[in-house]
């Protein structure tokens, strides 16, 4: 059973607010948690990216990447190879990991400034990843929370362009602007 690190937990949140490009990583199942890492943090802040393997572009995203960046890397069960040579080499340059997994220990873990771990194997057919997304969505609620005054005028443009390409429904549209 994993435990979550209220340390760990901070400093990941006060990481994804500060750094100056923040890139999303995660293979196989860890996929989806990444992606919705990615959709949720990216409205909140600029410089979000998912990088993902079907580009075939990691080595130019590894040449890009500065000190002053943060990885967050979702690494759950059924663990893609790739990714520990990815963070290997991001590592090696410096960049900031913060690690999302399931494990109670991973060789991944020192090369991390945080680790994160969150359950997502039972006794199923099929993992659940309620608790990682769960936990995603506390982590970008609590970034957008801390928001700037950038932040927040970036979250007032986004939603006035909503508005003025009339593509939410306004039923369902959350209003982003109420963020403090």
């Amino acid at each position: 059973n994993a435990t979550l690190d209220a340390a760990a937990l901070e400093q990941t949140i006060e990481r994804l607010a500060r750094a100056k490009r923040v890139w999303v990583l995660g293979y196989r199942n860890a996929h989806t948690v990444a992606f919705y890492a990615h959709a949720l943090l990216h409205q909140v802040r600029a410089q979000v990216h998912l990088v993902s393997e079907a580009a075939g572009r990691e080595s130019e995203w590894l040449a890009d990447l500065e000190a002053n960046d943060l990885i967050l890397a979702i690494d759950l069960r059924r663990r893609a190879r790739r990714l520990t040579q990815l963070l290997g080499a991001a590592h090696a340059a410096g960049v900031p990991i913060v690690l999302l997994t399931d494990v109670l220990a991973s060789a991944l873990d020192a090369k991390a400034v945080a680790v994160l771990r969150s359950p997502s194997h039972f006794d199923q057919i099929f993992d659940a990843y309620v608790a990682p997304i769960s936990l995603m969505n506390f982590i970008a609620c609590e970034v957008a929370t801390r928001a700037d005054a950038a932040t927040r005028k970036r979250l007032a443009r986004i939603e006035a362009l909503h508005e003025a390409l009339d593509d939410l429904d306004p039923d369902t549209a959350t209003d982003a602007r109420t963020v403090t």
